[in-house]
């Protein structure tokens, strides 16, 4: 995970973007692999039709920079305690703020991140 395998979570997702070719394709074919999990979560919101055709990759996006930003700027000793935000970000479109709360709630005193 992350948090036990800096320097390697540190060349995925602050490095590859930087690389550009190759690396940069690794990186953004990572995203759209998360994409069809995330997608899943549709099937929870009578609207998910609304939602752009890109929005799981979106997410997939959002979460990486959110780690990112914490390894660019080493504050790695956050990530454990980014797990409840990260929860609560990918869930609130699929079921709601109210309900993603609680889930991002319930992750923040025994999160289980490593």
């Amino acid at each position: 995970m992350v948090v036990d395998e800096e320097a390697r979570a540190k060349l995925c997702l602050v490095e590859a973007q930087a690389a550009g070719g190759p690396a940069l394709e690794r990186y953004q074919a990572m995203l759209e692999k998360v994409a069809p999990k995330l997608r899943e979560g549709r099937a929870l919101n009578p609207r998910a039709e609304r939602l752009p055709d890109g929005f799981e990759v979106s997410i997939a996006g959002g979460l990486a920079w959110l780690v990112h930003q914490r390894l660019v700027d080493e504050r790695s000793e956050e990530l454990k305690g980014l797990l409840p935000e990260m929860l609560q970000i990918t869930l609130t479109p699929y079921v709601g703020e109210a309900a993603a709360a609680r889930a991002a709630e319930a992750r923040q005193g025994g999160c289980g991140a490593r």
